[in-house]
């Protein structure tokens, strides 16, 4: 690379005239000097809005100047501060298995009998539990999937409603007849899936060596619509496994803007008041089924599937939307620690929750 510069005086050339750019200068300046770049990159923004007919009266308004500037300053301090520095790797028994790209058609998009949106945790969770008994089963291990990161892509909400197939259920099963239409809200969703994997060595070893019949055995159904990997024609490596946080995070970070983490939180809701009151205040959160309430002990009852059996109700709690450039700017110790969901089943309920 330095014969060509130094053969070649034209590419000399460009280079000097490039280290006055701003953008060889935003690469090229240590990191506490970044701030200092602010006025300029202000003063080109201000240009670049100038230059576009749709944003001409932006350009350097007196009442978007002191907000623009203040939110470049604050972009490039957090360009910069120590919540990127890489995770220490320990020794623990564990892999994070990323799902890229799942598209899922169809899908349940009535949690419950109240809340109209995303699938709920717990489709998730069931999902991801037939995943981990089928990959137990082939590869005969005993691997756990402990805890999940959600990332939704894209999202559609389904038009219309579904038509029941032709069967001969009825009185005259001699005639075909179709099932009176049940209303329901459906969606097409694209997303990642992040799960942290444990157990032993041994097992874990077994994982690594069989990337197949990790793909063999990914489940084709998730809330109740059909689960499909990336086209084919895509030539994406969908499912990967990694040993190392920081090697993960990476990939995480080059994320799209379109898309959203679905977050946990810490709120308590109370009553419909308070959840109300709390969906008003903050436009980044949204009710999700969570889980259940049990409301009588488990007994024994004829005709249930499993010995024990109870009536119990959904549960709604309150997740969070973040976009992928907030997460990335928090760091890498921020999304370990608050971006992974996990069932905590107890007597009384079976909720999701924050690790």
């Amino acid at each position: 690379m330095v014969q060509i510069i130094i053969e070649n005086g034209h590419d000399l050339e460009q280079l000097e005239s490039a280290s006055d750019q701003l953008e060889y200068k935003i690469l090229s300046l240590p990191d506490d000097e970044l701030p200092s770049l602010t006025i300029p990159l202000f003063s080109l923004l201000n240009e670049m809005l100038g230059k576009v007919h749709m944003t001409q009266r932006y350009a350097f308004h007196p009442k978007l100047m002191s907000p623009l500037k203040a939110a470049l300053h604050w972009l490039l301090i957090n360009l910069t501060d120590q919540k990127n520095e890489p995770i220490e790797v320990d020794e623990e028994h564990f892999r994070y298995l990323h799902l890229s790209g799942l598209r899922v058609f169809d899908a349940q998009a009535l949690s419950n009998p109240y809340c109209s949106g995303i699938p709920s945790l717990t489709a998730v969770w069931g999902m991801l539990h037939s995943y981990q008994r089928k990959l137990n089963e082939a590869l005969r291990t005993n691997v756990r999937f402990t805890s999940f990161s959600w990332f939704i892509k894209d999202y559609a909400a389904v038009a219309g409603k579904k038509l029941p197939e032709l069967s001969l259920q009825g009185a005259q099963r001699n005639k075909l007849k179709r099932p009176g239409i049940i209303d329901g809200k459906y969606c097409d969703l694209v997303f990642d899936l992040i799960v942290h994997i444990d157990g032993y060595d041994d097992d874990l070893q077994k994982v690594d060596s069989e990337p197949d019949i990790l793909k063999a055995h990914f489940p084709s159904t998730f809330a109740g619509g059909v689960m499909h990997q990336p086209q084919l024609s895509s030539n994406v490596n969908w499912c990967c496994l990694y040993s190392n946080e920081n090697q993960l995070f990476e990939k995480l970070r080059r994320l799209p803007l379109s898309g959203c983490w679905v977050m946990p939180t810490e709120h308590k809701i109370g009553d419909l008041d308070a959840l109300l009151l709390l969906l008003n205040n903050d436009s980044k959160l949204s009710p999700s089924m969570t889980g259940y309430m049990l409301l009588t002990e488990a007994k024994a009852r004829v005709g249930a599937l499993e010995k024990l059996h109870c009536y119990a109700e959904p549960a709604i709690g309150v997740v969070k939307y973040e976009t992928a450039i907030s997460v990335r700017l928090k760091g890498i110790g921020n999304y370990f620690n608050s971006a992974f969901w996990v069932l905590d089943a107890q007597e009384k309920f079976m909720l999701m929750k924050k690790v």
